[in-house]
């Protein structure tokens, strides 16, 4: 009771005012974006393509228009031939000044992923709503759950850790913790995979 499940946070991802979603046709990535916002929208549109070590393999940006309650294709992405398709991922990001949305787009199934153990860095401190979580790993980090032993509300659960960049979170709680990061259970994709 109180604890929001899986479905949850990917519903109101899929909610959200402005979407990114991929399509795949062979060696072209297809990057729409959709707005159910009532006016049109100036951003940059970054797409990053990322080892799972947090290398960045290419980037590229693009001045974009969302136009308003739409759906359209933005960019053409060719897959280079050079890379390994189990290790890296296209991590796309529409920003002005602050992200508006992002997207990971991964080349092959999850069970495909060459994912490897990875040591998750926590980080809280005490906020008006509650707290304040930095989660930060050297290795991707796919499908984290945090899994609390106090009471309270996540912001975001079951999301993926980019290497070597900070995930912030809202815990919302009235209580105080002398020691937040002891009641939290890290549990990842990782972990599953190298278990079997």
């Amino acid at each position: 009771f109180g604890r929001y499940k899986a479905l949850h946070y990917y519903v109101k991802k899929a909610y959200e005012d402005i979407l990114i979603s991929f399509e795949r046709n062979n060696t072209i990535i297809n990057v729409y974006v959709v707005s159910d916002k009532l006016a049109d929208t100036e951003a940059i549109l970054s797409l990053k393509l990322i080892d799972f070590e947090g290398n960045i393999i290419n980037e590229i940006q693009k001045k974009v228009v969302i136009k308003a309650n739409s759906s359209n294709l933005y960019f053409e992405y060719k897959i280079p031939s050079t890379i390994d398709q189990k290790n890296n991922m296209l991590y796309c990001e529409l920003s002005d000044n602050k992200i508006k949305s992002s997207s990971i787009y991964y080349f092959v199934l999850p069970k495909q992923l060459d994912l490897k153990p990875t040591n998750i860095e926590i980080q809280s401190k005490k906020t008006e709503y509650g707290y304040e979580i930095a989660l930060n790993s050297s290795y991707l980090a796919k499908n984290v759950y945090l899994d609390f032993q106090a009471e309270g509300l996540l912001e975001d659960n079951y999301f993926d850790i980019i290497p070597d960049q900070i995930k912030i979170i809202k815990f919302n709680t009235s209580e105080d913790f002398n020691n937040l990061n002891s009641k939290i259970k890290i549990m990842s994709l990782n972990d599953i995979f190298q278990s079997n």
